[in-house]
């Protein structure tokens, strides 16, 4: 009797088993989603492997030096708006130089890449400066930047700040085929730097520098408040 009873249960098991166990049209949709999703995955993670790997072996652009063995410098200071001593050097100095439009002189840009306050951009504009050419007391304009936040500064005229002394020589050590001019020049403004669209201004009461002229490296733009 016992041996029925057990037969019998048996018989009913496969019965209640099946009913918890879903019809195979609705496994299919489950294994093709994560099949679907890990190749996602996979995939993902090759193209950020690619990515990582070109920044890593890619080299930056170069720094284009403003000197040889980093003699640059620019020292100044600013009084009015901005109270602010300046004295930058080395490595993260950035200094170009061109002829202006028409060759009427020489345009000087200065910047400091580390500077903690706003970074700030001075241009030195000396309209009877020429290459490779030395003098003193010479009218020069002035213009301060504020990067960053659309502020100029420029005295708009030759009659404001003075350089005292300027000195040219040759680049010959510069490793270039272009004819290159390292100057050196200090001087002083007597009358402040003012804000072009407002009522700031700015006093450079002394600056000095040493920086370059790179005859092939013409400004052919158009000269204006923001521009010496």
């Amino acid at each position: 009797m016992n041996e029925l009873v057990f037969t019998a249960r048996l018989m009913t098991m496969p019965h209640r088993l099946q009913t918890h166990v879903p019809p195979p049209s609705l496994l299919a949709p489950a294994w093709l989603s994560l099949a679907i999703f890990w190749v996602i995955c996979f995939s993902s993670f090759n193209a950020v492997a690619e990515s990582t790997d070109q920044h890593s072996t890619s080299t930056p652009p170069a720094r284009v030096q403003c000197l040889p063995d980093q003699i640059g410098f620019l020292r100044a200071k600013l009084q009015g708006s901005i109270n602010r001593e300046l004295s930058w050097a080395g490595s993260t100095l950035d200094c170009t130089g061109s002829v202006r439009p028409e060759g009427e002189g020489v345009r000087l840009r200065f910047s400091q890449a580390t500077e903690k306050h706003a970074p700030l951009t001075l241009l030195f504009g000396i309209s009877k400066l020429h290459p490779s050419e030395s003098g003193a007391a010479l009218p020069v304009n002035v213009t301060v930047i504020v990067e960053g936040q659309g502020q100029f500064f420029a005295t708009q005229s030759e009659n404001k700040c003075t350089l005292d002394e300027v000195k040219q020589t040759p680049l010959s050590s510069m490793t270039s085929e272009s004819l290159a001019y390292q100057i050196t020049a200090r001087g002083f403004c007597t009358q402040p730097a003012r804000e072009v669209n407002g009522d700031r201004s700015i006093l450079m009461s002394w600056f000095d520098f040493s920086g370059r002229i790179d005859l092939d490296n013409h400004d052919t733009s158009t000269p204006s408040a923001e521009q010496p």
